[in-house]
């Protein structure tokens, strides 16, 4: 046994030992052998020499990590300031609110700055909660929008939430393709607010009708409830716009920004809101806080990434690139109409729908077997999720769509067999596939 293959075999036992045993064996199961030990964003290289293509990360990578102005900024802000006293301002926390606020259309102009996306939603739901004195919060028919207790509490997963019960009491469930039946439970239960994703991203990588949002903005404005648009997977250009509700035409009171805002590096959230919505924050800045919220380096960062979406016109990239892979992938599904359904998305945010979840768990195994990592839908199994970073080169993304289509013919072909792959007590229906 080489040294290598020693410290695999070490590292994976340290994690089932002192980890979840659970994800431990969700390496295994995906055929995730070796370790990562170097990556850009754009491709991430294992212990084992192989130099994978990344069409997945959960969506935080929007430019790739190794970018020279996140990584003079990283450098820079490790050289002077990397952490912070908190007792007094910062010029990179101020630098970092005059970028968003300059990409954030008006009358969105107060910010929170936070960590995680989970964080970004409980202080949402806090905000909604102080700003209209009422309790109720709605949210879409399979949203996902954290595993917190309060972000739990909008989340449409039962798997998620069966096993803490109560959460937020007065919490409820939307239809998302009713846009009058949403209109009738907003104005008839007047929540404290209703959430949003434009485009789900758990939820089977799913662009919400038009009309529907539209009927949920008119019902929050007649009841007075909160508009937040979740925008922590859909922002910073990902879906071909800015933000994913400028593209329908949205003017939500809160929007919230995450995952790629840390390009990859580091977890950085942030809570927009219009002066009015913001107004409780305003008063009593200690309401909710967050030790960590801001820190010079996480803002140094988002800067640098927000000035590479604006200066490389990212948008646009997302769009442009966003059709021809939509276009590769359309022209699977005719080819490969047993396995794949559907190809559903925007952008850069693209779903390939498997006729049940055992074949998506094939796809996404075997890929990143030749070389592509993709990405489950945790609560819709079915639908392997694309998310690449917009500067991938165009050798890399021709690449990984020859994979997509090999990938699809050896599984169309039998030369894979689905129990053999995917190995005991793996039924079509999708039952015991891990999320």
């Amino acid at each position: 046994m080489t040294h290598q293959e020693t410290s695999v075999t070490a590292i994976s036992a340290n994690l089932r030992r002192h980890s979840s045993t659970g994800r431990a064996l969700l390496f295994e199961f995906t055929g995730a052998h070796a370790l990562e030990v170097a990556g850009t964003g754009r491709t991430f290289r294992t212990s084992d020499a192989k130099e994978l293509i990344n069409f997945g990360a959960y969506a935080t990578f929007l430019v790739a990590a190794s970018h020279p102005r996140i990584q003079y900024a990283a450098a820079e802000i490790l050289s002077s300031l990397p952490g912070s006293s908190r007792a007094f301002a910062n010029a990179f926390t101020a630098r970092a609110l005059q970028s968003l606020n300059r990409i954030m259309p008006a009358p969105i102009e107060k910010f929170m700055l936070l960590n995680s996306g989970s964080e970004a939603v409980e202080a949402a739901l806090k905000l909604a909660r102080l700003h209209t004195g009422r309790a109720a919060v709605m949210h879409l028919q399979k949203s996902y929008h954290g595993k917190t207790l309060g972000a739990l509490a909008v989340t449409d997963a039962e798997a998620f939430r069966s096993p803490f019960a109560s959460l937020l009491p007065e919490s409820s469930a939307l239809s998302r393709d009713d846009a009058d039946a949403c209109y009738a439970a907003i104005t008839t239960t007047r929540p404290a607010a209703v959430i949003v994703e434009v485009v789900q991203g758990e939820g089977g990588v799913y662009p919400v009708p038009v009309p529907l949002l539209r009927a949920i903005q008119s019902a929050c404005r007649e009841s007075g409830a909160l508009f937040i648009v979740d925008e922590i997977q859909t922002g910073l250009g990902r879906t071909g716009s800015m933000w994913a509700f400028e593209g329908v035409g949205l003017k939500p009171d809160v929007v919230l920004v995450g995952k790629a805002l840390g390009a990859g590096i580091i977890p950085v959230s942030v809570v927009g809101a219009t002066r009015e919505a913001f107004r409780s924050f305003d008063i009593d800045p200690l309401v909710h806080s967050s030790t960590y919220g801001g820190n010079p380096l996480a803002c140094a960062i988002a800067t640098a990434v927000i000035e590479i979406v604006e200066s490389e016109e990212i948008p646009q990239t997302s769009q442009e690139v966003g059709k021809r892979v939509m276009t590769a992938l359309t022209s699977l599904v005719d080819a490969n109409a047993a396995l794949l359904t559907d190809v559903t998305g925007r952008g850069l945010l693209i779903g390939m729908h498997f006729a049940n979840p055992p074949q998506a768990a094939l796809f996404i195994k075997g890929c990143l077997k030749k070389g592509v990592i993709t990405t489950p839908c945790l609560t819709t199994p079915n639908v392997v999720r694309l998310s690449p970073p917009a500067d991938l080169s165009g050798a890399m993304l021709n690449r990984a769509l020859e994979i997509f289509a090999e990938q699809l013919a050896e599984m169309g072909s039998g030369a894979a067999s689905l129990r053999s792959e995917l190995g005991p007590g793996m039924s079509d229906s999708g039952d015991n596939i891990p999320s």
